[in-house]
């Protein structure tokens, strides 16, 4: 996690993470930057249907503030488009108020 916090994320400077995740009780890589870099304090569910659980939250990974969307891995779920641009939505709203 090191090198994505510090080489990573600095060259991208990324508007959006969307992570794989197939629920917050098993190893994803949602999973890991909730408990790496998540506000949990902004932690939102959008839909938490088995097959479309989509979650999203803020990361602090360095200076930067990111939006990150957590979606069912697509090897067996499909996503919902509408789903990510609203929990994408959610999170762009926290981040004004923080001011980035």
């Amino acid at each position: 996690m090191k090198f994505f916090s510090e080489v990573t994320i600095p060259l991208s400077q990324p508007e959006l993470i969307v992570a794989y995740s197939n629920g917050l009780s098993s190893l994803s890589a949602a999973k890991i930057l909730l408990d790496a870099f998540g506000l949990k304090d902004t932690f939102h569910e959008e839909q938490s249907s088995p097959y479309y659980t989509t979650y999203s939250f803020l990361a602090k990974i360095g200076d930067l503030h990111v939006p990150v969307v957590g979606i069912r891995h697509m090897s067996r779920f499909k996503p919902k488009t509408d789903l990510v641009k609203s929990a994408w939505k959610v999170q762009s709203g926290k981040l004004q108020k923080l001011g980035g």
